[in-house]
């Protein structure tokens, strides 16, 4: 499939903003504001934006996703390799951000997210979705059991075939963003409201934190949006 049925955005520094939403992406020694925020713990749950994840909150609900229909309300979620998305409706209040690792995304959130949307009574092609900085495919080298499971997502033969390279031994390369765009086509969003910010978080460490460049002790990376 051809790489540009989608926007790439080249701007690490990117701000994207209209009259419906903001989305900023904040690397080292770059803090987000007071936003609603989840415990984060790798699975497909995305949660309603409320008291259990609001700033100041005692105990935050177990989710690697938020969504609300509230204009103001800001959603932040962090990532260190792992890929931040935020999907946006143009026809409703709705916004949503995921912390999709590749166990998230393979098994997925972005799907979880997208019924929600639907059982608010949204149409997937009012959707627009921008991913932020992420490990890239040329840095993110697995094995053959997150090949696996791969195959088990929605993605056609061809889809793999593109967000996959071939590596030294058992070794592949795989291409994170590209994943959650084909998603978001499997979905029924229009390829023109998928826009991808080709960023890499190993390579470039002036500009994002990553935890396979410095190892557990790594800070992470922000995404936060507001409607």
């Amino acid at each position: 499939m051809n790489q540009d049925l989608w926007k790439e955005l080249d701007d690490p520094a990117l701000v994207v903003g209209d009259a419906k939403f903001k989305v900023a992406f904040a690397g080292p020694d770059r803090h987000p504001p007071t936003c609603h925020s989840v415990h984060q713990v790798h699975g497909i749950c995305v949660v309603e934006a409320g008291a259990e994840t609001a700033p100041g909150a005692e105990t935050l609900k177990k989710a690697d996703g938020l969504f609300t229909t509230q204009p103001g309300v800001s959603l932040g979620i962090k990532t260190a390799d792992c890929l931040p998305v935020v999907l946006v409706s143009r026809s409703m209040p709705w916004l949503s951000v995921l912390h999709a690792g590749w166990r998230g995304l393979f098994a997925g959130i972005l799907h979880e997210a997208v019924n929600i949307f639907r059982e608010l009574g949204g149409d997937a092609r009012d959707l627009c979705m921008v991913t932020g900085p992420c490990i890239s495919q040329a840095c993110f080298e697995v094995g053959p059991e997150l090949v696996e499971a791969l195959h088990q997502t929605c993605l056609s033969e061809t889809q793999k075939e593109r967000v996959l390279m071939k590596g030294k031994g058992d070794r592949w390369h795989v291409d994170l963003s590209v994943v959650a765009a084909f998603q978001a086509l499997h979905e029924g969003t229009v390829a023109n409201n998928v826009q991808l910010l080709r960023s890499c978080t190993y390579s470039s460490p002036s500009l994002w934190n990553s935890y396979r460049r410095t190892g557990q002790a790594s800070p992470s990376n922000w995404t936060f949006a507001s409607l």
